[in-house]
């Protein structure tokens, strides 16, 4: 039962983490789609 509590205890900040990662992860491929748009439009 501590198992369970321990994680619960520190989901939060792992939520966090994954939340920022992910985040990230979206912004550098959006950046990259973009780029691509851009050059396939010129």
């Amino acid at each position: 039962m501590t198992e369970a509590n321990d994680y619960r205890n520190s989901f939060p900040s792992d939520l966090a983490t994954s939340l920022n990662n992910e985040l990230n992860v979206t912004k550098e491929y959006l950046s990259l789609s973009l780029a691509r748009i851009v050059q396939f439009a010129n």
